[in-house]
């Protein structure tokens, strides 16, 4: 019988892959794409570029800010949604963030990890890969997750003398398509220890590409967050509402749990979210059968474990120094967390190997278990994809689809009805995130963003600070923190996708009016009902439904 050959296995796992976007094929704009942190805000942040004006300033979104505080121009992702239809942007992002990211574990474990002579290599190679790709992580990070594993081969090529020109334009090319502040800055960190440590232990020899290497890294990010840098890191005259923020101190045992739910027992969702039992158990299974650690899960044990301590010890470290370090409080040195999925991944390819090596279990069908357990494990964990396929079975699906969410339709009627120039009104969202206003091209005084000006938040503020002093943890949220600018509501607490069919009411919505009116505003587009209108100086100009939104157009008097 023919052995069926590695290309055979690749193809047949881009296949697999290709099968995760028949969801959006189907529905299309009526597909469920993810909302938090997604939609709500770096969805809008990607097509910033759209709205600059020639003075520099993106005026719709809070109120008029600088677009320095953006560095997306330079960016892939921002460049697919811009210039493209955004939700056929972030599509093709993401299925080529996804595609890149199962070539590049694909490649990783047939050169590195997988041994040549391990029966069903090329099933587990292809499997593995794929189970990778199929990861529910942030993709309009661009290649921050997916793009781990090729960058990670580029490298190690490199460090072992394997030296080729394009290797080292896919590393500088990697830094146009990620994150600086939630991969850049860590690679290189970490790309720095490995070579001083190198650079020790062989008596000062510089390894000199691989150094280069590490530079092209950092060359590419300087150009490509060039604005990030300079305007939020080097030479900036605007104090940025992050001065602001506060970590609330934990006892140990508060710190544990956390770290034992969001890091141990689960990947943090931003990186990539599943459940690392089964990895752990896959792992275990390995040592008995193989009766010893091989050196790659040791290595990998001890750099993971070593990741979650450090997130665990950073509390404390940002707690009692915060206040003194400006760099500890407004940024986050612990986000080695991001490099999390991928690490457990090769841990889990690896112990697959040592499993099928063994020579206590020479049955493969407990591999080909731990293999489709793991497939179903990254596709439940998968909001997007789980979302999806229930969407298949059912038109009531929890959330809103991406043309619900935004309904262009229903703000476009909103706009006839207000009948003025976008530029000479601004309004709020309640109840309902500020990103749908702003995308359909109103002028917000909201919005949601990692990086504005501290005396926006401020002024902002004054509008609902009744409303906080209404809610502790309110009150905290905005006050230690504050990347949502909106205009909360007790009665509302931290939920802004109030639809058609909550039927939820507002009692009492203590706001100061005449604060929203100084800084400009003029409607409060709400999702909810308000009942004391009247007593805020509101009034109510005509409700609007859509498919899941019911819209209450109020104006101030």
């Amino acid at each position: 019988m023919r052995t069926i050959n590695k290309d055979v296995y690749f193809l047949m796992g881009l296949f697999f892959l290709v099968l995760y976007y028949t969801p959006f094929f189907v529905f299309y704009k009526n597909s469920f794409i993810l909302i938090h942190d997604n939609l709500d805000c770096l969805f809008n942040l990607q097509i910033i570029p759209n709205y600059i004006s020639k003075s520099g300033r993106i005026e719709q979104f809070m109120n008029g800010i600088s677009s320095d505080m953006f560095p997306l121009s330079l960016n892939f992702t921002s460049l697919l949604l811009t210039k493209l239809d955004p939700f056929i942007g972030y599509l093709i992002n993401d299925f080529f963030v996804r595609v890149i990211g199962f070539i590049g574990m694909f490649l990783l474990l047939d050169i590195y990890i997988i041994k040549k002579h391990l029966n069903n290599r090329n099933i587990y190679i292809s499997s593995i890969a794929l189970i990778y790709s199929l990861i529910g992580s942030y993709n309009i990070y661009g290649l921050t997750i997916m793009g781990q594993p090729l960058l990670l081969l580029m490298f190690i090529d490199i460090y072992k003398g394997n030296i080729k020109w394009w290797k080292f334009l896919i590393i500088f090319l990697f830094a146009f398509w990620s994150s600086l502040i939630y991969i850049g800055v860590f690679i290189c960190i970490i790309l720095s220890g490995v070579w001083l440590h190198y650079f020790i232990k062989n008596k000062k020899q510089l390894n000199t590409p691989f150094l280069l290497s590490i530079l092209t890294l950092i060359v590419g990010y300087i150009i490509s967050e060039h604005h990030l840098i300079m305007s939020n890191i080097l030479a900036s005259d605007i104090i940025n509402h992050r001065v602001e923020w506060s970590i609330k101190p934990l006892s140990i045992s508060q710190n544990i749990q956390k770290i034992f739910w969001e890091f141990s027992i689960f990947t943090q969702r931003h990186s990539g979210r599943f459940c690392t039992i089964l990895i752990v158990f896959t792992t275990l299974l390995s040592i008995i059968f193989s009766k010893k650690i091989d050196k790659l899960t040791s290595y990998l044990l001890i750099i993971i474990s070593n990741i979650i301590f450090f997130v665990f010890i950073f509390h404390y470290i940002k707690v009692l120094f915060g206040s003194h370090i400006i760099l500890l409080k407004i940024f986050q040195w612990d986000r080695f967390y991001f490099f999390l999925p991928t690490l457990w991944i090769i841990l889990f390819a690896n112990s697959i190997q040592q499993i099928s090596l063994s020579k206590a279990f020479r049955n493969n069908a407990l591999c080909f278990f731990l293999l489709f357990t793991m497939i179903i494990n990254v596709s439940l964990f998968n909001k997007e994809l789980r979302t999806n396929i229930y969407h298949f079975f059912s038109e009531n699906i929890k959330y809103p689809t991406y043309k619900q969410y935004f309904d262009i339709k229903l703000f476009n009627n909103i706009k006839k009805e207000i009948n003025k120039d976008q530029d000479k009104y601004k309004v709020v969202s309640l109840g309902l995130h500020p990103s749908i206003a702003f995308f359909n091209g109103f002028y917000c005084i909201d919005g949601y963003t990692f990086s504005y000006p501290l005396a926006h938040k401020h002024k902002f503020r004054k509008i609902i600070e009744k409303e906080l002093n209404k809610d502790k943890t309110l009150k905290d949220y905005f006050d230690n923190w504050g990347s949502r600018c909106y205009l909360f509501s007790s009665e509302l607490k931290q939920n802004y996708l109030f639809g058609k069919d909550n039927n939820k009411e507002i009692t009492n919505l203590s706001i100061d009016i005449n604060q929203f009116k100084k800084m400009g505003g003029h409607y409060i587009i709400s999702s909810v009902k308000v009942n004391n209108i009247n007593e805020l100086g509101l009034v109510l100009d005509k409700t609007f439904e859509g498919e899941f939104w019911k819209i209450y157009l109020y104006r101030a008097l």
